[in-house]
């Protein structure tokens, strides 16, 4: 599948593009997104994290999301995004633990600064002081959120 390239954001071109990513990864079994070593579900992926980020008011959102039938669509790519973010937190995961500078693997993953900024609001937001103690629950394979709620703010 060749992901086209969006450049008039009109509602129209972001169906279609929707839809052709749907057809592209709707057949694929769990552990072909966890396992396939090519480029193609990268670029998937990508172009999802493109689309997710075009400017849209919320008119032009609904006209997308209410008015094609989008469920199954929109389930088909979000199981797509849990598993391939999953495939991306193992692979980061088993890079830091064989690294030998395991903190510089860590701030190099592309989600660390989503994560800085999701600790520190979730620090605040709770008012925790350092040696509280937390317990957490739920994480992928790589528990970033915890690993920097630990080391940034000294919490157990």
């Amino acid at each position: 599948m060749e992901v086209c390239s969006i450049t008039a954001h009109s509602s129209k071109s972001i169906i279609e593009e929707i839809l052709k990513i749907y057809s592209s990864i709707k057949d694929l079994e769990d552990e072909e997104i966890l396992q396939d070593t090519s480029d193609h579900l990268k670029n998937v992926y990508q172009r999802l994290d493109d689309l997710i980020t075009l400017p849209m008011d919320d008119e032009a959102a609904e006209a997308i999301l209410n008015g094609h039938g989008f469920d199954q669509v929109l389930d088909a790519i979000t199981r797509f995004r849990c598993l391939y973010t999953i495939r991306l937190e193992t692979e980061h995961a088993n890079t830091i633990l064989t690294s030998n500078e395991p903190w510089e693997m860590l701030k190099n993953y592309s989600f660390y600064p989503n994560y800085c900024q999701l600790v520190r609001t979730e620090h605040q937001g709770a008012g925790l002081k350092a040696n509280d103690t937390v317990v957490f629950l739920g994480s992928g394979p790589l528990p970033l959120t915890l690993i920097l709620m630990c080391h940034q703010h000294g919490l157990k």
